[in-house]
């Protein structure tokens, strides 16, 4: 196509307004260019197409690595800005590192390629985080970066890689379609634990799964790495292949089985459907899984065999490859370990010991100590209403001989500067981000207050290492919990928080991230050690005296 007729039907779809949301792949396949061609949902992608048409209030992607997701979306908005009157995008990414990345080896590329959106963009508005395509402007910010706040409206907002974005920003990032008729949402990402990003987004929209259509028998089924590929000679399980044995199995021979008549079903492009799993749910949001089957003309089985022995973690494997939740048994807090350390036990209050309190409406209190061989030791826990809690810590801390105290600070920041100040064996804790390695530093300061001035004892403390050293007590089995009334809802308060992996300053690391349940009980745990860790490092305690100020505690210091 010539640049006079390429103009010429440019101006042909702007007078009959041809392009609308649900056909945008339409303009994609015209009008984008990848690597000098253009566009196109076939040779594999044509799962792609659907996904770029659908014209739901939100669209989730549960995907794999490396799946074109990223791509698709992009020509997704650019044809949207392209075609649209008002169709303003925020692209938001875990990282700032991420977000230029993003615009100079993907969006440029395709915008450059493109003379219909080429000819489009203000260069007088053309940088790394903000573009202008007609009068449509796009924001590209990691959720992680200063800068990613936001005080304008759009229309469309992308979150690539959803699982690893800051909750907050993102939050804040779709109050930003408030104001408009659209309010579009498209999320994305490779999923890591349940409960958690996108695979809580799934669970509030109609699901729909990519199904496979035997070609020898018509059965039709979703086929699974786990079950679903057969290797000439091999009967083992896929998981007991490594990197040492599968040089002695034919693994490039592996394909897809049918489980209904065991042949090979010869998958192709036009053997696969999207299927919706819970139709009769009155869902407005929609959500597609990906998988290692979606681009069978791609990916072969051989592919995902040979990968499946290159990561150290199985988790990692079957989040990046398989599209698929997993979480690594020795990185959480499991059922198991909870079974494990509850314990039918009496109230002793003969020892002295140690209380660690969540604050809120309703408090939730643990009290317990450290035995001689570094084991948790607790011995009592309750929730109390924030209206008789100072009352009845008083009653706690003389019924269990309470020698150090250590009490969240927020919400109740006066209560707690209250009670410090009277009690000397009482703490007020915050959490630090630091990368320091202390457990935790203790300072004290002066509150101004109208009837005086006040003393708060406070520690900091450094939150994804004191929850990483209570996962290690569950883990060597040194900590023992008391039965009490309530173990379903502590049981379910300690499962809450997971340990995932996120962009902290533009670096990969691991943090916990709560899920969809209350976490009372598991920070009343970590205040708890908290507060015994204090009491060791101020030696042998004896008595109920006052506890001296602390500068810090570190991992060295002690040996569990």
């Amino acid at each position: 196509m010539n640049l006079a007729t390429e103009h010429f039907q440019r101006l042909m779809d702007d007078v009959s307004n041809r392009y609308h949301l649900h056909n945008l792949s339409d303009y994609i396949e015209k009008n984008i260019y990848l690597e000098g061609r253009r566009m196109s949902f076939k040779n594999g992608y044509q799962f792609q197409k659907d996904i770029v048409n659908d014209t739901s209030r939100a669209t989730n992607i549960v995907k794999l690595a490396q799946i074109g997701a990223t791509t698709s979306t992009i020509a997704y908005f650019l044809a949207g800005m392209a075609t649209q009157p008002k169709f303003n995008v925020i692209y938001g990414l875990p990282s700032a590192g991420d977000a230029s990345k993003l615009t100079t080896t993907k969006v440029n590329p395709l915008i450059n390629e493109s003379p219909a959106l080429r000819r489009m963009v203000d260069k007088d508005t053309d940088s790394v985080e903000l573009k202008k395509i007609g009068q449509n402007f796009l924001f590209t910010r990691g959720t992680k970066s200063e800068t990613a706040a936001l005080s304008i409206s759009a229309d469309c907002l992308v979150l690539d890689e959803l699982d690893r974005c800051d909750p907050d920003t993102v939050k804040q990032f779709r109050s930003r379609l408030q104001a408009s008729k659209l309010q579009i949402v498209k999320q994305f990402s490779t999923p890591t634990i349940g409960g958690l990003g996108i695979s809580k987004e799934a669970e509030t929209s109609k699901r729909y799964r990519h199904m496979a259509k035997c070609g020898c028998c018509s059965h039709l089924w979703m086929p699974s790495f786990h079950t679903d590929i057969v290797i000439p000679g091999f009967l083992g399980d896929m998981t007991d292949i490594t990197a040492t044995s599968i040089k002695d199995i034919a693994w490039q021979k592996a394909r897809w089985n049918c489980p209904e008549c065991g042949r090979d079903p010869v998958l192709r492009e036009t053997s696969m459907e999207w299927v919706c799993e819970n139709d009769n749910d009155n869902y407005e949001a929609h959500t597609y899984y990906i998988s290692p089957a979606t681009a069978c003309e791609v990916l072969k089985p051989s592919y995902f065999v040979r990968v499946s022995t290159e990561f150290t973690k199985r988790s990692e494997f079957l989040n990046q490859c398989l599209g698929e939740v997993a979480e690594e048994e020795n990185e959480q807090i499991t059922l198991k370990d909870i079974e494990a350390a509850l314990v039918d036990s009496p109230l002793d209050s003969s020892e002295l010991h140690c209380l660690g309190a969540d604050m809120g409406q309703l408090c939730h209190v643990t009290i317990g100590r450290l035995t001689a061989d570094g084991t948790l030791l607790t011995v009592h826990r309750e929730a109390v209403p924030l209206s008789t809690f100072e009352m009845r810590r008083r009653e706690l801390c003389a019924q269990f001989k309470v020698v150090v105290s250590v009490h969240d600070t927020q919400p109740e920041t006066h209560l707690i500067t209250k009670i410090t100040d009277y009690d000397p064996r009482a703490w007020g804790a915050m959490f630090s981000s630091s990368k320091n390695p202390e457990l935790f530093t203790s300072h004290q300061k002066e509150e101004d207050k109208e009837e005086g001035k006040l003393n708060l004892r406070l520690v900091k403390i450094a939150r994804t290492a004191m929850l990483d050293k209570l996962l290690s007590l569950f883990k060597e089995r040194k900590i023992v919990i008391h039965k009490a009334g309530d173990d379903a809802k502590f049981t379910s308060q300690m499962l809450s928080l997971k340990r995932a992996q996120e962009f902290v300053r533009d670096e990969l690391t691991y943090v916990w991230k709560k899920t969809d349940h209350d976490d009372h009980y598991h920070f009343s745990l970590v205040y708890l050690l908290t507060a015994c860790l204090l009491r060791g490092t101020a030696g042998s305690w004896t008595n109920v005296g006052a506890v001296p100020i602390v500068s810090s505690f570190s991992t060295a210091q002690r040996k569990w």
